[in-house]
């Protein structure tokens, strides 16, 4: 059984945008268009996308709403376990981006733990 969710956390589906409560029917924004972003959260796995793919997602998304992304942390507690990794981004009204190279700064044991 271990071996089969180590399989698929690694295998995981595209990349996408995580909504939290996208699902929850008891949320006042169950069923309504996300109308500003101030974060964005891309769920990936790591075997199945590539940095350029997860950078172009969040820069896409943030820039529906005039703002750009940028990189602040990766976490593996938000993202289910066949898209386990969580890239967040801030979106901010600045012209810069910062490009995250999650294959070049994996989460380490000590990092996980926070």
């Amino acid at each position: 059984m271990a071996i089969l969710i180590g399989v698929a956390a690694c295998t995981g589906g595209k990349p996408y945008v995580f909504i939290p409560n996208e699902f929850n029917r008891a949320s006042a924004n169950f069923g309504k268009p996300v109308t500003d972003r101030n974060n964005v959260t891309i769920c990936y796995a790591k075997g199945a996308t590539t940095p350029g793919e997860i950078n172009a997602l969040a820069k896409a998304e943030c820039s529906r709403f005039g703002k750009t992304a940028a990189f602040k942390r990766q976490t593996l507690a938000q993202c289910p376990i066949s898209t386990p990794i969580a890239a967040v981004y801030s979106c901010n009204a600045t012209k810069t981006a910062t490009p995250y190279d999650p294959f070049s700064s994996f989460l380490l044991n000590d990092q996980i733990k926070k």
